[in-house]
């Protein structure tokens, strides 16, 4: 999936509304919102996308956090592929996992659960887990 089509900052629950009817998804699970008093969005920075031959969980990374990831252990050859997040730019939205989208709707469903999962335990290591605010810089 290409993430260059979607906004440079995390998405609004409307904004995903959107998406998830413009018919280019078989669905969309926002896998985490925030409301946030200092804005009048509810903002999403971790989302399940679902098309018909793929699941891809994507997270908004935080220009601060950009910086740790660069110093973690991480596939180079993946790292190439995902220029949402480069030292040149840091920040943006990055796939945590995508995988083949199975047929039947147990199978697929089953999948974006683990997907889901794999999510939410990308999104505790970000900054804005524990401080959504953070995402306010990112607007």
């Amino acid at each position: 999936m290409d993430l260059a089509s979607l906004p440079a900052r995390p998405l609004s629950l409307e904004e995903c509304r959107d998406l998830e009817n413009s018919g280019r998804f078989r669905t969309l699970v926002p896998a985490g919102v925030f409301d946030l008093s200092e804005s009048d969005r509810r903002l999403v920075p971790a989302v399940v996308f679902v098309t018909e031959s793929s699941i891809v969980a994507a997270g908004y990374v935080l220009a601060a956090d950009a910086d740790v990831d660069a110093d973690a252990d991480v596939d180079i050859d993946a790292a190439a592929a995902d220029a949402t997040a480069t030292e040149n730019d840091p920040g943006g939205w990055t796939v945590v996992t995508e995988r083949p989208a199975p047929e039947g709707k147990e199978a697929l469903e089953e999948q974006v659960r683990a997907v889901g999962a794999e999510l939410r335990a990308w999104a505790e290591d970000q900054s804005w887990a524990e401080d959504p605010s953070a995402l306010l810089d990112a607007l």
